[in-house]
């Protein structure tokens, strides 16, 4: 049974008419890594802050369900959300700098919550981050507790994120772009971190990691969600959707990732930009930058198409393998 499952939702900004995700479904279960990537604008963050209960002033979910253990999150209070945030459910956000409060200590931060919702020791939960500091690889871990967020560095302040987010032994991690603004090196020790958390039986941890970067999630995930203007082109296992992509959004992700077997390999582009309001779609919403669109592809939304788990929404499918 899945941790969480979230079927045919849909959240839009009423007031702007904008439909920021638009039948979206997947599911996570223990021990996996769903990786969902796309272009910015394309809804994967407001599909999670919709699972957090941290949507932004004036958006809604306006249809489907949110299932986690067998609980339907949109019919639960604003205490009832809280709780599960500070238990079972937690999230890393694109930026730990700001996310991190600047006038508190990394222990303050980091045993708040689970002394004031867990009703822990201070004493125990000041031993328990330090040896979560030390699995998230910090040096010093003693030491580090008593810094302020300016006092380490970006990878670092990742790092303290990571270890405040297993202080409360959460069943779902959403990862949010965890290596936004990170160096190479950096990101590949965070990248191998959450890894790590993830095969760790004792840990029982699902993982929604968010990228921009397909390479990060054809390295990560076991299963894959590419979106497009709050919409899933397609999904399914990571191998069967990368190795044989069918929708043409998703090969022309891969054809504009850098081949680093071959650096003479021409850099395809994606013409024009993903479109800044979502409106409710009577057609395929990337009809307009879809090399292969035909005129029914403006005219018909798509059904879905299954091949096994592998699902896409698409009138043409490509049919030619991109990777070998």
């Amino acid at each position: 049974m899945s941790h969480l499952r979230i079927k045919n939702m849909s959240i839009c900004f009423p007031k702007e008419n904008n439909n920021v995700v638009q039948n979206l479904s997947y599911s996570v279960r223990p021990g996996q890594v769903l990786g969902i990537v796309g272009e910015s604008g394309c809804g994967k963050s407001m599909s999670s802050y919709a699972v957090m209960g941290l949507l932004p002033k004036g958006a809604h979910v306006t249809r489907g369900e949110i299932q986690y253990k067998h609980k339907n999150l949109l019919t639960l209070s604003h205490e009832e959300h809280r709780h599960l945030r500070t238990t079972d459910l937690a999230m890393i956000f694109q930026n730990p700098s700001s996310c991190l409060n600047p006038y508190l200590t990394v222990a303050r931060q980091m045993t708040e919550s689970v002394i004031l919702f867990q009703k822990q020791s201070k004493k125990a939960a000041l031993k328990k981050a330090e040896a979560l500091l030390e699995r998230v690889q910090i040096s010093d871990p003693d030491k580090r507790l008593n810094c302020y967020p300016h006092e380490l560095s970006g990878g670092m302040c990742q790092r303290v994120m990571i270890a405040m987010m297993l202080m409360q032994n959460p069943s779902i991690l959403i990862a949010d772009e965890p290596t936004t603004a990170l160096d190479v090196t950096v990101q590949s020790q965070i990248l191998s971190l959450l890894s790590d958390l993830v095969t760790d039986p004792k840990q029982n941890l699902g993982i929604v990691l968010i990228s921009h970067d397909i390479g990060v999630i054809a390295n990560m995930a076991d299963d894959i969600v590419v979106m497009y203007s709050g919409s899933a082109m397609e999904s399914g296992p990571t191998d069967d959707v990368l190795r044989e992509p069918r929708h043409p959004y998703t090969s022309a992700l891969l054809g504009a990732t850098p081949d680093l077997r071959d650096m003479k390999a021409h850099l395809e582009t994606i013409p024009g930009s993903p479109p800044f309001i979502h409106p409710v779609y009577t057609n395929c919403p990337f009809s307009d930058r879809c090399a292969f669109a035909k005129s029914a592809c403006k005219e018909v939304i798509p059904p879905t198409e299954y091949e096994g788990n592998h699902t896409y929404q698409c009138l043409y499918p490509i049919k030619k393998k991109r990777i070998p």
